[in-house]
């Protein structure tokens, strides 16, 4: 009877301190996060910028070398 009152009990304090500990970690992890983000806001925003300009690139560029293929232009 002791025994299963003892793993019961052991089961429990697991559980709380798994929950902490998994809660600290979310949350330490959303502050670098942020952080990080704020750290490097110049850099992120230049790389977005970036990869949006080669996406237009991309798309201009297959849309008027398209027109040329069909021509016996390529």
């Amino acid at each position: 009877m002791r025994t299963t009152r003892v793993k019961k009990q052991i089961l429990i304090y697991g559980l709380i301190y798994g929950l902490c500990g998994g809660l600290l970690i979310a949350v330490l992890k959303l502050i670098e996060y942020r952080f990080i983000v704020v750290e490097h806001s110049i850099e992120i925003y230049g790389g977005l910028t970036a990869l949006m300009f080669a996406g237009v690139g991309i798309w201009l560029g297959l849309k008027l070398t398209r027109n040329l293929c069909g021509y016996g232009l390529s």
